[in-house]
């Protein structure tokens, strides 16, 4: 079992529809069934076992990780087999801004550990004040919400630059949004559900603040067409 909480999947047949059937078997043994990209690095998913390599910052490379494995495996290959691996790379390494997504990745990985620095000083100061409620401690946990909130944006606006470039003109039915988001999306939304309903102040404020920034966020994604169920939504939309 893997130790990484991944931020994204890209399963086989998700990198089936970038690079064609010629690819997908050439490199039948030679790509996992899964990538899976975290905060801490990636695995690799092939029958069920995991193979992991640590990495820091956060990155979601996918073309960084099929480009290693193939060219692990281009050694002593056969020209022919070794002309397709090459027609391959070039179908894989397609114009991402790698560099952006990491930066954002270094951004996000920051926030979440002020997240858990507001942790303790929240109890600190609901301990301090006598009230979990009182005004102290509403503020840090407001700030924490926040700080969550933004960490959720900046996941998943990685996974925009990092998954937009290689699915630019695959149409959203063709592959499974649900496969692509990581289980780490999922605990950041649960982070921040429980943190809003932790505090009747902050649950107000969320209805007046976060709320209508979750909307407008998500609007953002459906006109930038980045591979989650409202997009694939807006794309059926606009081709019914």
């Amino acid at each position: 079992m893997e130790k990484n909480y991944s931020l994204v999947n890209w399963p086989r047949s998700t990198i089936g529809l970038i690079w064609g059937q010629e690819c997908m078997e050439a490199t039948v043994d030679i790509i996992p069934d899964t990538y899976k990209f975290g905060a801490s690095g990636v695995c690799r998913m092939t029958n069920e076992k995991t193979a992991c390599k640590s990495g820091f910052p956060p990155s979601l490379n996918l073309a960084k990780a099929v480009l290693e494995d193939l060219d692990n495996a281009n050694t002593g290959s056969s020209s022919g087999v070794s002309t397709t691996l090459s027609k391959c790379r070039d179908a894989i390494d397609k114009p991402v801004n790698h560099s952006r997504a990491k930066e954002l990745g270094i951004v996000m990985v920051s926030f979440i550990i002020a997240h858990m620095f507001l942790n303790i000083i929240s109890l600190i100061t609901a301990a301090a004040s006598g009230s979990a409620f009182g005004i102290p401690a509403t503020f840090v946990l407001t700030t924490d919400a926040l700080f969550i909130l933004t960490s959720l944006i900046l996941c998943i606006a990685m996974m925009n630059y990092e998954g937009g470039g290689y699915l630019d003109g695959v149409h959203g039915q063709d592959f499974s949004d649900r496969e692509m988001i990581g289980i780490a999306i999922w605990m950041l939304l649960g982070m921040l559900i429980g943190r809003v309903l932790s505090n009747p102040w902050v649950f107000f404020g969320a209805l007046c603040i976060i709320l209508p920034i979750v909307l407008v966020f998500t609007q953002f994604l459906v006109r930038t067409r980045g591979f989650f169920a409202v997009v694939r939504a807006a794309v059926a939309e606009s081709e019914g």
